[in-house]
């Protein structure tokens, strides 16, 4: 994926929201990239319209409702011992056989230690309990843990491979109308020498992607949370299963030597493939 995909990502999927229809539909895409670059992705909050906002908390509440706390809570203390082998051992994750496939830009010490601090603030953030999941304003995780994130992503963003938009900040793409029409417009957004269109549209006096606006279906997905079931005996073997990646884990952190990890490694691959598979760990099992 070249970078310009990776900034249009970032600024048109993953934060797609817009500041009020008073400001043109450039000058908010730049406002956005402005804020990331500055560290502060709670102003996409703020932009959201009300009743983005609306539909995306009520997820989250049915969502921490629905969850198992044994299941989300173990879940992330398991992430959380990942996280902490990829920065104690990531020497010898990177001399495993099945790092080699890896590209080197992405195994560098800079790219690495980037990518470890963002999954070490995601896994000691708030979310990772079930009680602060329950807890938790959006806005002000943004604002904190997600304004650590945000500038993680970043960096990671300029040191990925390709030939394709090198910029330095994300303030730094060029944002042109191309037309407009009332409450519709076509954007422009150049990135380096990589260029897209994109159509917009304003959805409660807020300028938002048309792809957002179309695709915007919350119902469907509380329906899907609200038919998340697990049953006792599939919380056993979750559960099992867990614990073998925790045991794992601790083998790995363990390890003093190459030779050690890449044992251990071999060792438990195995076992945590049978557990999965003979525990009944397959998707129909969850429907």
């Amino acid at each position: 994926m070249t970078r310009l995909l990776t900034v249009l990502a970032m600024l048109l999927l993953v934060l797609p929201a817009c500041s009020g229809k008073s400001e043109t539909p450039d000058t908010v895409v730049m406002n956005i990239a402005k804020s990331l670059d500055a560290g502060h992705p709670e102003a996409i909050w703020d932009a959201l319209p009300a009743s983005y906002q609306a539909d995306i908390d009520s997820v989250r509440i049915l969502f921490s409702a629905r969850m198992d706390k044994d299941l989300y809570d173990k879940g992330f203390k398991v992430f959380g011992k990942l996280v902490n082998v990829f920065k104690t051992k990531g020497d010898f994750i990177k001399g495993t056989p099945m790092a080699q496939a890896i590209p080197q830009s992405q195994t560098d010490p800079a790219t690495w230690d980037t990518m470890v601090a963002g999954m070490q603030t995601f896994a000691t953030s708030e979310l990772s309990t079930l009680d602060g999941l329950k807890k938790l304003n959006i806005r002000q995780f943004l604002s904190t843990s997600g304004s650590d994130i945000s500038k993680q992503a970043v960096a990671l963003s300029r040191m990925g491979p390709g030939e394709g938009a090198k910029i330095e900040r994300l303030s730094d793409i060029q944002v042109t109308v191309v037309k407009q029409e009332k409450d519709r417009a076509t954007l422009s957004i150049k990135a380096g020498d990589q260029t897209e269109e994109q159509d917009w549209v304003v959805v409660e006096d807020k300028w938002v992607p048309e792809d957002l606006a179309t695709g915007w279906k919350v119902d469907e997905l509380k329906d899907q949370i609200r038919a998340m079931v697990i049953t006792p005996e599939q919380k056993t073997q979750v559960l099992m299963i867990m614990g073998m990646a925790d045991g794992a884990l601790d083998q790995l952190q363990n390890a003093a030597t190459q030779e050690e990890f890449n044992q251990a490694l071999q060792g438990i691959m195995g076992p945590l493939m049978g557990g999965m598979m003979g525990g009944g760990m397959m998707q129909e099992d969850f429907e």
